[in-house]
């Protein structure tokens, strides 16, 4: 039984591991001399010093470990994860007490069926944004103004208010929107407009065809958000989505801190992703996801399409048999 209980108190300490930064998880002694502060504070100094591959070498001796959690569901794969830090780490699965802290952690009972929401699937998030009566209305409103000859557009926050953008005029000098991020900031849609004529002064006229797709501009602003963000650890809310008589799409940032990049909202970067996106052989789709991993080496944003129905598609980059570069449509599931 000893041996058993340290497997246990080695998988306290890998939750407790995994949730310091966040939720509260701690181990407790019931029936021993020293409170669940002293064992939560010996637990974390000691992870705090272990290093590569030494979980193993850890061990507290208490009569009874007891892992709680202040969530009501601790979504994580238990043996995944270990096998993942250690490599080599195998479990005698075969005693009912193991079975409940691996299987059923946070369950809130010893039954354990009830399952996690994935709340943190782009998909879902995309789909559940769009059902959102006001965001649906004002999206809807977007789409009646990609004639005009500037974009418009509306901020998302966490707090479920939404605010009309504002741009500096009407011209193809002044089309663009001010974009302001603060802590409460969840996300943007905008338009990208219809191909336009100016006349100049001399009664000439100039014909000016926007982008209708992502720009490296709404790349930056969406790591921007993710980047104020980071330390929280979930970037499953924020987003940046663009209406277009070309389509309606959102990316997602599904990487981790250590992939976000700023920087991209620059006239040089501008100037390259206008030359880059010239070409009519290929899809505004293709040349996006494109330009995200040749030029801008960015990796953990996603592009998602969002049909008149209300469907929502994933498009992803990869090759064909012959090695040419494809867009693959995964939709989502219903």
């Amino acid at each position: 039984m000893e041996k058993h209980i340290k497997k246990i108190l080695l998988l306290g300490m890998f939750i407790l591991g995994l949730s310091l930064s966040g939720n509260s998880v701690y181990a407790e002694d019931y029936g021993g001399e020293y409170s669940q502060d002293h064992y939560e504070t010996e637990f974390t100094n000691q992870l705090d010093a272990l290093p590569n591959g030494g979980i193993t070498s850890i061990v507290i001796q208490l009569n009874e470990v007891v892992v709680t959690s202040s969530i009501d569901h601790f979504n994580v794969d238990i043996y995944d994860a270990l096998n993942q830090l250690t490599g080599s780490l195998t479990f005698d699965t075969s005693q009912d007490v193991f079975n409940w802290y691996a299987i059923n952690f946070g369950s809130g009972d010893n039954g354990g069926d009830e399952q996690p929401e994935e709340q943190d699937d782009p998909c879902s998030r995309i789909k559940s944004k769009n059902t959102e009566t006001i965001y649906h209305n004002k999206t809807e409103d977007l789409k009646d103004k990609t004639s005009l000859t500037y974009e418009t557009g509306f901020a998302g926050t966490k707090s479920g208010d939404y605010t009309d953008l504002t741009t500096g005029g009407s011209t193809a000098d002044e089309k663009y929107l001010d974009i302001i991020i603060d802590d409460d900031t969840e996300g943007f849609n905008h338009t990208h407009v219809d191909d336009y004529s100016i006349e100049q002064d001399d009664g000439t006229t100039v014909s000016v065809k926007p982008i209708r797709m992502f720009s490296p501009n709404d790349v930056n602003t969406l790591m921007q958000i993710v980047d104020r963000n980071k330390n929280s650890g979930d970037f499953s809310p924020y987003y940046m989505s663009m209406t277009s008589s070309d389509g309606n799409y959102t990316i997602k940032f599904t990487g981790s801190s250590a992939d976000i990049k700023t920087g991209f909202n620059t006239p040089a970067w501008n100037k390259e992703y206008i030359k880059f996106m010239d070409n009519d052989l290929q899809s505004n789709e293709k040349l996006f996801l494109r330009f995200l991993q040749e030029k801008m080496d960015i990796t953990g944003v996603e592009l998602y399409k969002i049909n008149d129905n209300g469907s929502v598609e994933k498009k992803t980059l990869t090759t064909n048999a012959n090695g040419k570069p494809v867009v693959e449509t995964t939709p989502c599931p219903q």
